[in-house]
């Protein structure tokens, strides 16, 4: 069967793009200062949050919106007696929250499950 040079073919499947790959490496996560953005999460309710999570500052990939080390650790530390669990940001995390003290580096998350931060 032969075509003709006007014949156009009717419908093609298009090809599905992958996100390009990151460059190879072992991930380094370091601590940071997260912002959550009230206006794209939404879990958030008309308020300001922060945390104090990990990132990989070779690729920005996100590691924990939670501190590293549980709930006693630097950022996070338990105020209540056994069983109940109730961790309260350290004054140390306090600090970390206002930028005139800030010395952690700082993102704006527009939402909990976000996977990379932009590095500049």
């Amino acid at each position: 069967m032969q075509m003709d040079e006007e014949t156009v073919v009717p419908y093609r499947k298009k090809k599905r793009r992958h996100p390009p790959k990151k460059a190879d490496h072992k991930h380094e996560f370091t601590d940071c200062v997260f912002e959550f953005n009230p206006e794209t999460c939404r879990y958030l309710i008309d308020r300001q949050e922060f945390a104090i999570g990990s990132y990989c500052p070779i690729c920005g990939k996100v590691g924990s919106t939670a501190p590293i080390g549980g709930t006693n650790g630097r950022w996070k530390k338990n105020i209540a007696e056994p069983p109940y669990i109730c961790p309260v940001w350290t004054d140390d995390a306090e600090r970390e929250f206002n930028p005139a003290t800030r010395s952690l580096p700082y993102f704006m998350l527009n939402d909990w499950f976000q996977k990379y931060v932009t590095l500049e």
